[in-house]
């Protein structure tokens, strides 16, 4: 395989299996460069921030009507909506620690910016 790369700014523009593949005046063809996708710590707190914020949405929307009746009627919230919010609590830090993020302190100043 050989990758064709940018003369000028030396950044590959795609692979190829045909070495007679025809090239721009702006081209060349060299051996295959594998891509190196840099991720950062900010790319992997904006990813969990979105994990975050779908999981909270989930949670909201599930206990929303059984919060009114708490506050409204002291109608206990049921075992099984408990149960549900912690499955989903865990499949969501479950989620952010794939990522690669162990340490959680990203939410707390999340918070204190959006204040």
């Amino acid at each position: 395989m050989k990758s064709v790369i940018d003369k000028i700014t030396r950044i590959k523009l795609y692979d190829t299996l045909n070495e007679n593949v025809y090239l721009n005046a702006n081209e060349e063809l060299v051996d295959f460069i594998p891509e190196i996708n840099v991720v950062t710590n900010e790319d992997l707190i904006s990813q969990a921030l979105v994990i975050d914020f779908y999981y909270t949405e989930l949670i909201s929307k599930l206990l929303r009507k059984h919060i009114e009746k708490l506050t409204i009627d002291s109608v206990p919230v049921p075992q099984d909506a408990i149960d549900e919010r912690n499955a989903l609590r865990t499949e969501c830090n479950n989620k952010i620690l794939d990522l690669g993020i162990t340490n959680f302190s990203y939410r707390q100043q999340y918070n204190e910016l959006a204040l």
